[in-house]
């Protein structure tokens, strides 16, 4: 069954939506690697959060990292803009309004769902990462924020690392991440694992197993990677002779995916203007 990335917790704002997303960079929390199966779909319940990374549309599975398309088994209702997130109410569904006797006990329960979606720079280019948080009225109040996860609560993260993918168009991604780099911070690499990412030219020691199997809710998660344990690792002030830049020219170059049927078209028109 595929875990949720942490549980137990609300999400405040966009700087508690990025320490996650630098907590699974770091490889301290998990990534949602998978769709939920029927299992995860009936675990799912408030202070749930997963951070997931998109696969492009029309590529099949396993074919490069990442989801399609999120699915929660769950009906909802249109998005409602607050700030950076998104925000929807779940639709009762038929068998819920007919065991609910009145519609403010329903209401009492509904889930909301939290989303948040930003651009990260990694070594294949610009990838979009997304947060699903959840929570009800209700309970929102009983879950713990960032500040009460000892593992991540110090963590630094990076300026124009995590760009909002609302708020921006690919020019000005490809402007933060040249600004992210003249800041003299290096670029991401891969992990032993090929799925998560951390600093080349600052590695940070990598938990346990059993360390990145602990929950965020009723016990301390291990302190993997914090700004007190990592010390002048997590500083972000390299070496500059161990400094491996990407070329300037191939992060101009980076572009949103195509549909593999545009590909297609391309190398199509690229075989025949060689031809000429």
């Amino acid at each position: 069954m595929q875990s949720p990335t942490c549980t137990g917790i609300r999400i405040r704002s966009t700087h508690d939506a990025n320490v996650l997303f630098h907590a699974v960079a770091l490889n301290i929390l998990p990534m949602v690697v998978r769709r939920l199966d029927s299992d995860a779909r009936m675990a799912l319940c408030s202070g749930c959060a997963y951070v997931w990374e998109e696969r492009c549309h029309g590529l099949p599975e396993g074919s490069e990292p990442g989801i399609e398309r999120f699915t929660d088994g769950r009906s909802w209702g249109p998005s409602r803009a607050r700030d950076d997130f998104l925000f929807y109410y779940e639709k009762p569904s038929p068998s819920k309004s007919l065991a609910v006797g009145t519609s403010k006990a329903l209401k009492r329960q509904t889930m909301i769902k939290q989303t948040y979606s930003v651009y990260v720079n990694t070594p294949t280019g610009l990838r979009k990462w997304h947060l699903n948080a959840y929570y009800t009225q209700e309970t929102v109040d009983q879950l713990i924020t960032v500040d009460d996860i000892p593992s991540i609560k110090n963590l630094v993260v990076p300026e124009s690392y995590y760009i909002c993918a609302r708020a921006s168009r690919s020019r000005d991604v490809a402007a933060k991440t040249n600004q992210y780099l003249s800041m003299g911070y290096d670029t991401p690499i891969q992990s032993a694992q090929g799925r998560f990412f951390a600093f080349s030219a600052s590695p940070s020691p990598r938990p346990s197993d059993s360390d990145t199997d602990a929950t965020c809710v009723g016990s301390p998660v291990s302190p993997a990677v914090t700004k007190d344990a990592v010390g002048p690792k997590c500083s972000f002030s390299p070496d500059p002779s161990r400094i491996q830049l990407v070329p300037l020219e191939y992060l101009q170059s980076i572009a949103r995916h195509r549909d593999p049927v545009d590909d297609e078209a391309l190398r199509v028109l690229s075989r025949r203007s060689m031809a000429r």
